[in-house]
């Protein structure tokens, strides 16, 4: 259930996602769910999700 409350607080801003990160996290874990963390490094010449520059 905390995960239900984190999810409507996370959506209307009475939390951070950092906090919701965290309380998601814990709530997988107690129910025996094995989560997988990802992390991000950004790209300097664009990804998938961001366009690349364009030089003239």
């Amino acid at each position: 259930m905390a995960a239900v409350k984190a999810c409507v607080d996370a959506i209307t801003g009475k939390i951070s996602p950092e906090q919701f990160r965290e309380i998601l996290l814990r709530a997988a874990n107690k129910a025996g769910i094995a989560a997988l963390t990802v992390v991000y490094q950004g790209l300097e010449h664009g990804g998938p999700d961001q366009p690349s520059q364009v030089r003239n």
